[in-house]
């Protein structure tokens, strides 16, 4: 960022050049997942130091990707943010995301209560923080679709548009046609989420 001199996002890619093509995607979508974070109006104004922003970002890396031992990763990371920038919302929301999402695969103990009060954090300090928000879809109760229906206008009256998880809660209640509507809108939001290409995916080998 020139006007700060501030460094956004970096990493170092030590590879093989045997497949050159490859690593050229690899490197593109981190640098596009990255660049995909927009800043939100309450991080704007406060002023983070450059390495505790850098955690956040690779967190949040780690956060979207499916491979073993991603969330973990990503949890390590992103703990250290909060613990350098407790003012940064995103830091907060992505950090209840990571939690969630290892409950959610079996990796982490199963208690809600961590994922909560960094969704909280979050959320007290931006009520768009679209990571919390997905954390506490991901840790409604399974077939609580009354529930899950609310929490999505919940977040919607916050200003957080969440077109991803409109798909996943409208597939649970059988609405085909408009999960694919929302999924359009996911994919124009950000083609390189994880959890949106295994849907997809899902979705055309007819498992939803």
């Amino acid at each position: 960022e020139a006007e700060s001199q501030t460094v956004i996002w970096s990493d170092r890619f030590d590879r093989s050049l045997n497949d050159i093509l490859a690593l050229q995607d690899e490197i593109a979508a981190a640098v596009a997942a990255a660049l995909n974070i927009r800043f939100s109006a309450r991080d704007a104004g406060a002023a983070v130091a450059a390495d505790a922003y850098d955690l956040f970002l690779r967190g949040s890396v780690w956060s979207r990707d499916v491979s073993p031992g991603s969330q973990e990763r990503a949890i390590a990371l992103l703990e250290e943010a909060v613990d350098a920038a407790p003012t940064l919302a995103r830091a907060w929301s992505e950090l209840a995301l990571a939690r969630a999402q290892a409950r959610y695969q079996g990796r982490a103990p199963d208690a809600v209560a961590p994922i909560m009060d960094a969704a909280q954090r979050a959320l007290d300090l931006d009520p768009r923080s679209q990571g919390a928000w997905a954390a506490l879809f991901i840790v409604t109760p399974p077939f609580a679709f009354l529930e899950a229906s609310a929490l999505l206008d919940r977040s919607a009256l916050s200003g957080a548009d969440l077109p991803l998880l409109r798909a996943i809660h409208l597939l649970d209640v059988g609405r085909r046609r408009e999960a694919d509507a929302q999924l359009h809108r996911a994919r124009g939001i950000d083609p390189f989420l994880q959890m949106q290409i295994f849907l997809e995916s899902k979705i055309r080998r007819g498992d939803l």
